[in-house]
Formats: structure tokens, sequence, C-alpha cells
């Protein structure tokens, strides 16, 4: 596993160390951005796979009526527990 701290880091590993089996990337973090990510991976590496990480609800398509009124209520109704929680904030992980 390699964790980077922002956009531009990951670009860096990547460079350097990649392809990798998969890239997961939040949507957000400092430095490049998400979209430029993707796109200079991609670059790259045509076939890397690339998961995006969200805190925000996502309803994919096609969707049901029943899974579209679900994903609005979601978004109404605030949160029972912490909807972020900083896993690998004190990780041994580091560049």
């Amino acid at each position: 596993m390699t964790i980077a701290t922002d956009g531009d880091a990951a670009l860096t590993t990547f460079e350097k160390d990649g392809p990798f089996d998969v890239v997961l990337t939040d949507i957000l973090h400092p430095g490049l951005g998400v979209t430029g990510l993707i796109q200079s991976i991609w670059k790259i590496n045509p076939k890397q796979q690339i998961g995006i990480i969200t805190g925000f609800p996502i309803l994919s398509k096609p969707f049901t009526k029943d899974q579209l009124l679900n994903f609005v209520d979601k978004l109404v109704k605030p949160p029972t527990f912490p909807s972020y929680v900083p896993l690998l904030a004190d990780s041994e992980y580091h560049l």
C-alpha cells in the first residue's frame, strides 16, 4: 500500500512506482484535483483502475423509484453518526 497526502504527491508516486492494482482517491483533496489526477494517470496508463471515495451519497444510473426516494431521504435527514472518519490520519504509511 502506498499513500499520498495530496493529488500532486499521488501523481508523482504513480509516475515513479505505478501502475498499481488499483488507485483509490478521495474526491476532495489538496493540490491537483481529482479530475486532473485521473486524467494524468490515464495518460500514463489508460487501463489503470481508479476508485473515487466520497463522503457524499451517490446515486448511480439506472435507478428505481424506491432507490431515488431512499437517496433523497438520506440527503435531507441528518446522519446519526459521524459521516467522515479519517481512517488513515495517524497511519504508519507515509511518502
